[in-house]
């Protein structure tokens, strides 16, 4: 898969490569900063609006904590007051009807005023073991708290706390509830339960711990019982949703509610274990996070238009030219020759445009030399055929002078030119272009007679070929130059005798063919410049052409056989000043096809 998007990418033209790249360098980075902004906002706004709503609740538990101090205080009051103690305490009213009377009258008494002083009570009521009961209205309710209350569950709860206050909640069959704050009464002398006392709590008084306090993020305030029933709350619908969520074991805490879509808080007041809940509706939690979503996008959408026109334009300006290139290249291929690209420019583009102008200038100017070079080369084989005669006409003279001096006996000199006629056949190359080992070194048998004949008795030449590489080709004229250099540049300069020593044997897949004389060496400074000449590379070589040197013949060999065979092969030269020279001939034993018709010496006739 990876490789078909790379071989993809790499066939799509340079344009698209660039918008592509671009693209991505546009919307990856945006896509990450968005959603990172994003969820990082997200982040912020729930942490902060749980904390804030952890806050408003603490407050508020707080508040209710002290609005239900207040009423144990004022259940206090109460059961201290001396009447009511009185009443509740005896075993039994007295048989006098008007001291009865006038005992329950003055606690009733003390309720209503207390109901009319405390805004927080809708109704009192106490329940006396002694069978007395007294209670008093505040006459909003259709019912009296006699009729309300179910004093057998009342009195259950009451005596679990063990004289401490409670909060009883009674719910109504229409769906609302009574909040009662239940105590049971002591008697102070004899220990023992003597009554219970009943406050029916204004729902109002309480809500007022929410005073205040209700904002944005805390419009839905409610108070539950640890079974989930709803004391009070901000609203009807609010309570309706209080009564769908669940709650964990812990004292305080928050979660996202994802079956009703919403964020709550809530805390528990120890006294009670009523839990203070609040919960914020996830729309309206992510309202400001949405908005900044949505000036993101916008933000993102505006940014990457501009940046896609910019590198839309960017991507114009390079592919403009790289255009203009490679029509120009299109017109070099199918033939046409006077191509021009103009330069608009100083970049590296511009600098491509301007090399391949000159490149086609320099295609042109080769081209114009191929043609006169070819037109020249026609010439000179016109001008080599009508030269052809020559040779002719030289060999014919030479057969002369030998039918000459064999009628005159005068072998020597016949001799001497078959010897000639022999060699000068070799140099024009009347044969093929390469000839075998035997037949150089018959060459060479031929012109050390010829100098033997000059020399006399001052040269000894021997050879020592091994057999196997008699029918090696080697190209014509290969080693005679050397043979011709040991004489003129050795031999003659020195007054002993003269020795030459021919070897050629096979190396691995390599001939070697070594040339020795005892002549007269060469110095150490020139034969180091020697060295060098014969080791430079074609192109150095050729440009030092013209420059006046010794032994041009073998840098002549040395070079026909670097061009033939290659640059690792060739001469290699050692000597000593007044004591010897000794050079080495490399070539391979096997000769490519590819190379025959490479090789030119002289003119086939």
């Amino acid at each position: 898969m990876t490789g078909k998007i790379n071989a993809l990418y790499r066939n799509l033209p340079i344009r698209l490569k660039i918008l592509t790249v671009l693209y991505l360098l546009i919307t990856v980075p945006l896509i990450v900063v968005g959603a990172t902004s994003y969820n990082i906002a997200s982040s912020v706004i729930e942490k902060k609006t749980v904390e804030y709503s952890h806050d408003m609740l603490s407050m508020i538990n707080y508040r209710l904590a002290g609005l239900l101090v207040g009423l144990e205080s004022l259940s206090n009051d109460v059961l201290s007051t001396e009447n009511v103690y009185r009443a509740v305490a005896r075993r039994s009213f007295s048989s006098d009807k008007i001291l009865a009377y006038e005992q329950h009258e003055s606690v009733v008494g003390y309720l209503e005023k207390l109901l009319i002083a405390r805004e927080e009570l809708r109704s009192v009521c106490i329940v006396c073991f002694n069978g007395m009961s007294f209670f008093a209205d505040n006459n909003k309710d259709k019912q009296s708290i006699m009729e309300q209350v179910d004093i057998v569950d009342m009195l259950v709860r009451a005596r679990e706390t063990k004289g401490r206050p409670i909060i009883y909640i009674q719910n109504k069959p229409q769906g609302d509830s009574y909040v009662y704050l239940l105590r049971m009464i002591i008697n102070r002398d004899e220990f023992t339960e003597a009554g219970f006392l009943i406050f029916n709590i204004d729902k109002r008084y309480l809500t007022s711990a929410f005073s205040n306090l209700q904002s944005q993020y805390l419009k839905n305030l409610a108070v539950v019982t640890d079974d989930n029933n709803v004391v009070f709350s901000s609203s009807e619908e609010a309570a309706k949703t209080f009564k769908k969520l669940t709650y964990s074991d812990n004292q305080s805490g928050y979660d996202i509610d994802k079956a009703n879509n919403l964020l709550k808080t809530y805390v528990t007041v120890p006294s009670t274990n009523w839990r203070i809940v609040s919960y914020i509706p996830l729309p309206t939690l992510y309202l400001e996070v949405n908005e900044l979503r949505n000036r993101i996008i916008i933000l993102c959408g505006i940014t990457f238009f501009c940046i896609s026109l910019l590198g839309w334009l960017a991507a114009r300006d390079i592919i403009k030219p790289v255009n203009a290139l490679v029509k120009g290249m299109k017109r070099l291929q199918g033939g046409q020759v006077d191509v021009s690209v103009p330069i608009d420019r100083q970049d590296e583009l511009g600098y491509l445009t301007e090399v391949f102008n000159k490149m086609v200038q320099d295609i042109q100017h080769l081209m114009n030399s191929i043609y006169r070079e070819q037109i020249t080369r026609k010439e000179a084989e016109l001008k080599a055929l009508q030269s052809q005669m020559n040779p002719h006409f030289l060999f014919n003279t030479l057969e002369s002078i030998n039918w000459m001096a064999q009628m005159q006996n005068v072998p020597e000199i016949s001799e001497t030119v078959s010897n000639l006629s022999s060699l000068i056949e070799a140099g024009i190359g009347r044969d093929a272009r390469l000839i075998t080992v035997s037949e150089e070194f018959a060459y060479i048998e031929q012109y050390v007679a010829i100098i033997k004949r000059r020399l006399e008795d001052r040269l000894e030449f021997s050879m020592d070929v091994e057999n196997d590489i008699l029918n090696v080709p080697i190209p014509r004229l290969l080693i005679q130059p050397i043979i011709e250099n040991s004489v003129y540049h050795g031999i003659e300069r020195v007054r002993r005798k003269g020795v030459i020593v021919l070897k050629a044997f096979s190396q691995e897949d390599k001939l070697v063919i070594t040339v020795y004389d005892n002549g007269a060496g060469i110095p150490k400074e020139e034969l180091e410049n020697f060295r060098n000449r014969l080791a430079m590379d074609d192109d150095a070589y050729f440009k030092m052409i013209g420059k006046k040197g010794k032994s041009v013949g073998i840098e002549n060999v040395n070079r026909r056989i670097k061009l033939f065979y290659g640059q690792s092969y060739g001469l290699q030269i050692e000597s000593e000043e007044g004591s010897f020279t000794r050079i080495t001939v490399t070539i391979p034993l096997l000769i490519r096809k590819d190379m025959e018709g490479f090789y030119v010496q002289g003119h086939d006739s």
